[in-house]
C-alpha cells in the first residue's frame, strides 16, 4: 500500500548497541561525533511505502550521547540528555519522511523531561535532543522510550556522575585571622557507602583540616580561617566534580569594638572589685590593652591567657566576654 509505514519488532526485545557494519553505514558528520559504542538502537524496524513499488525507505531508532547526568552547582539541578535519530537501513542521507515518527519518554526519577514527545520527520541529522533535570538522584536514572509498536516502553538507564557540595551559611566573614567559619561538605549523586578523599585549597586562608575522607552517607566539615582582606575562593580536589565557594574577608571592626568594650566592662568590674590599687582611668585602659591582646591571641594563634577554658565559637558576645574576662582576670603566663 503506498505512503504506509509498516513496523517490524526483532526477536531481541531489548536496546542493542550498533553493529560495525551499521554504523559504517551512518551519516559521515554524525559518525565524526560519536563512537560506535556511544550509539544503541531500539528493536524495530520501519518501512515506509512510497507512491511507486522500489520507493521504500527502511530505518530504525538510535539513541546516542547517553551521558552521565551531572550535577549543575548554579541551578542545585543534575542535568542531561539523550539525543535520538531515524537509522535508515540504505541510506545516509537526510531523507524527508512523508509520515513522521512519534516518540515519548517517561520516567519515574526524573521530574523533568524536555520535550516529553516529539514527532521525527527526517533520517539522520539534525538529532532530536531530550532534556533531563532532577534536583536529587543517585547512581542512576530510569527511562523509557515509547514507540507506537510498544506503549509499555524501553527501558533504560543513564549514570549519574557523583559531586562533591560544598557549602557555607556564610560568604563574608572578619578577616586577618580573627574569625573562622565552619564549611560543609557531602557527596551528593549516590547511594554507596563509602567514602572520597578530598583536598582544599583556598587563595588565601588556611583550611582545616586540609585533607579529609568524606563518607558518601553523610557530610563532613572543615573550618576556613580567613587571612588578610578581600576576596578568596575555596576549591576542592577529588576524584569527583566539585564546586567553589567564594569568600569575603572584611576588616574586623566588630571584632575590635567587642574586644574594646569588653575590657572597659572587665576593668570596671575589676575597678570595684577592689582587686588592685589602680585609679579608675588605668584600670579601665588596663582592662582595654588586657582584653584586646588576649582576645587577639586567643581568636587567632588560639591560646587562651585565661587560667580557665572558654569556648572558641566566635560571635559578637562571646568577643566581649572573653575580653571581660581577660581584663577582669588578668593573663596566665605561660611556662
Amino acid at each position: 500500500v503506498p505512503n504506509e509505514t509498516y513496523i517490524m519488532r526483532t526477536e531481541n526485545k531489548e536496546i542493542v548497541n550498533v553493529d560495525l557494519n551499521t554504523y559504517k553505514r551512518l551519516n559521515p558528520e554524525l559518525k565524526g561525533l560519536f563512537e560506535q559504542k556511544e550509539i544503541t538502537l531500539l528493536p524495530e524496524t520501519f518501512i515506509q511505502t512510497g507512491e511507486a513499488v522500489g520507493n521504500e525507505l527502511t530505518y530504525r531508532i538510535g539513541i546516542v550521547s547517553k551521558q552521565p547526568l551531572k550535577y549543575d552547582f548554579k541551578n542545585l539541578k543534575f542535568l542531561g540528555s539523550i539525543k535520538i535519530f531515524l537509522l535508515s537501513e540504505s541510506s545516509s542521507q537526510n531523507e524527508h519522511l512523508n509520515i513522521p515518527v512519534p516518540i515519548e519518554i517517561v520516567s519515574n526519577d526524573l521530574n523533568s523531561i524536555i520535550p516529553v514527545s516529539r514527532d521525527i520527520d527526517h533520517l539522520s541529522i539534525p538529532l532530536t535532543e531530550i532534556a533531563f533535570e532532577d534536583p536529587d538522584l543517585s547512581d542512576s536514572a530510569q527511562i523509557k522510550i515509547i514507540t507506537k509498536s510498544n506503549p509499555v516502553g524501553y527501558e533504560t538507564y543513564i549514570k549519574v556522575e557523583p559531586s562533591i557540595e560544598l557549602s557555607s551559611s556564610r560568604r563574608s566573614f572578619q578577616g586577618l585571622g580573627v574569625q573562622k567559619i565552619p564549611i560543609s561538605i557531602r557527596v551528593i549523586g549516590t547511594s554507596l557507602r563509602d567514602s572520597v578523599k578530598v583536598s582544599f585549597n583556598a587563595e588565601k586562608g588556611t583550611i582545616i583540616p586540609n585533607t579529609i575522607y568524606v563518607h558518601f552517607q553523610s557530610p563532613s566539615i572543615v573550618e576556613l580561617r580567613s587571612e588578610g582582606l578581600g576576596m578568596t575562593k575555596l576549591t576542592a580536589s577529588s576524584a569527583f566534580n566539585s564546586n567553589e565557594l567564594e569568600f569575603r574577608y572584611v576588616f574586623p571592626w566588630v571584632f575590635i569594638l567587642m574586644a574594646i568594650v569588653g575590657g572597659v566592662i572587665g576593668g570596671i568590674a575589676k575597678y570595684f572589685s577592689n582587686q588592685d590599687k589602680l585609679t579608675f582611668l588605668k584600670s579601665i585602659i588596663t582592662g582595654i590593652v588586657l582584653g584586646f591582646f588576649g582576645s587577639v591571641v586567643y581568636y587567632v594563634l588560639g591560646y587562651s591567657l585565661i587560667q580557665f577554658e572558654v569556648s572558641d565559637i566566635f560571635n559578637e558576645f562571646a568577643v566581649l566576654g572573653f575580653s571581660a574576662l581577660i581584663a577582669f582576670f588578668g593573663v596566665k603566663v605561660p611556662t
